[in-house]
């Protein structure tokens, strides 16, 4: 069962225990299990960094029991009973157990309750396996593994005999959302793809590719929490060639998010002092990135709304666009090494996403500081309709073409969700042949991670004269 967050029950007992044990030296794994499984309100034993404390909030005791049988059922179907012996042999009396007392699936949840020293082995066993003992891939196999007895008992735990009223969940709203809860949590590098919506206006996707086995990119959606028409999206774009270009796309997310929640909202009308107090902030994440000296570098990318006008700023390859009725306008210049030549006429612009050198970058977060600057744009409000935001895993992939059919012709809650599953399975093809060792010859969609984040106005009537 997921709620708005988009976590599973067991991604969030999961998530809370990692928290709370990481900050709380005192407290073991099967501690916080114990907790969460035996008390009506166990949040006090729950860590509030990171807002673990938050997501237990949403689980109920009966909730975390049912977690905990169905771990124990499966592992109890796995092949690990000789690396695990004693846990599967009290796994296998447990259930032996249950059918001498002849309880039934949907009983064994009260069954618990009212047998606590039972539920303190399960909350043992289920605590030293899934933390302690466990490999990622072990646990892995566990949490998928299916037979026909397992599945049919796992909907009878399922079926309650009584409908008892459960907490009415309240998923801390106008304090953070999915969005940001998965940056701030790491859960947008994790997963394969992330998905956003913020308000009526905001929306963005982010996908890895089938030819990448992690991902970069890193998306934000977010209003200001005193003005909800002050807005920001966002993409980075963990640079290639840096092992740790998602940890730093993520921390640069982070880093603005904060930023843009303390903001004065005094800014949402003067973008041009805001321009430079974004500069200022760029350049010390670039200088904190650098403090790593580990190699970490992201694109970076955003646009801030405010009351007549847009700010966009950008460093790197990934590009901003805006439609304007059916028009396509591309409104950032690509830092890169194939827009100079380009822009020397050395190359067609159609030509730029075939040539070899296609991803050096000449500017980044994370580069030598001496060399540092950000391009800037800001845009009436009133002179175009959608405000588009990619990753060169789309715009390196998709025709400027192929971007302003799907930007313009569909529905704007779309376009983001469109762009990166266009990108993910395109082919482009190079339309002219010569030079062939400085071009590849064509282009196959999914190479590379694929992001997108769009802002769309209300249009009142269309006037761009």
């Amino acid at each position: 069962m997921s709620d708005e967050l988009g976590l599973s029950n067991l991604e969030k007992i999961d998530y809370v225990v990692e928290k709370t044990i990481k900050y709380h030296d005192n407290f073991s794994s099967s501690d916080v299990i114990r907790a969460m499984a035996n008390l009506d309100d166990f949040t006090n034993y729950i860590t509030a960094r990171d807002y673990a404390r938050d997501v237990s909030s949403t689980l109920t005791k009966e909730q975390v029991i049912e977690e905990i049988i169905k771990f124990v059922i499966r592992f109890s179907g796995t092949f690990y009973g000789n690396k695990y012996s004693n846990y599967c042999k009290k796994c296998t009396d447990f259930f032996h157990s249950l059918n001498i007392k002849d309880i039934k699936g949907n009983e064994v949840v009260d069954y618990l309750l009212k047998n606590k020293n039972v539920l303190d082995d399960l909350c043992q066993i289920f605590a030293d396996l899934r933390y302690d003992k466990m490999s990622l891939q072990e646990i892995e196999t566990v949490d998928n593994v299916q037979s026909s007895y397992i599945e049919k008992y796992l909907r009878k735990l399922t079926e309650k005999e009584s409908s008892k009223k459960k907490r009415n969940i309240r998923i801390f709203k106008n304090t953070i959302t999915k969005c940001q809860f998965d940056i701030l949590t790491g859960f947008q590098l994790k997963k394969k793809e992330n998905e956003y919506k913020v308000g009526n206006s905001l929306f963005a996707k982010t996908m890895i590719g089938d030819g990448k086995i992690k991902k970069d990119d890193s998306v934000l959606l977010i209003e200001h929490p005193t003005n909800k028409k002050f807005k920001l999206l966002m993409v980075a774009d963990g640079a290639v060639g840096q092992k740790k270009g998602g940890k730093a796309s993520n921390y640069t997310a982070k880093r603005v998010m904060s930023w843009f929640k303390k903001l004065s909202p005094v800014y949402y009308t003067d973008l041009d002092r805001l321009s430079y107090k974004l500069d200022s902030l760029l350049t010390d994440i670039n200088s904190e990135l650098l403090d790593e000296r580990d190699g970490r570098a992201t694109t970076f990318l955003c646009g801030i709304v405010g009351r007549d006008e847009t700010l966009v700023k950008s460093s790197g390859n990934s590009r901003a666009y805006v439609t304007r009725g059916d028009d396509l306008i591309q409104v950032t210049r690509d830092d890169s090494v194939v827009q100079d030549y380009y822009e020397k006429g050395k190359i067609t612009k159609d030509d730029m996403k075939f040539h070899v050198e296609a991803q050096y970058l000449t500017q980044y977060l994370g580069m030598d500081e001496r060399k540092l600057c950000f391009d800037t744009c800001i845009l009436r409000n009133d002179g175009y309709d959608s405000l588009i935001l990619v990753s060169d895993g789309i715009s390196g992939y998709l025709s400027d073409d192929k971007i302003r059919e799907i930007s313009t012709r569909t529905p704007r809650d779309k376009i983001a969700k469109e762009l990166v599953e266009e990108a993910d399975v395109g082919v482009s093809s190079r339309k002219n042949n010569f030079d062939k060792e400085s071009y590849y010859d064509n282009l196959f969609g999914g190479r590379d991670n694929e992001t997108a984040a769009v802002y769309t106005r209300k249009i009142r009537r269309r006037n761009y004269r």
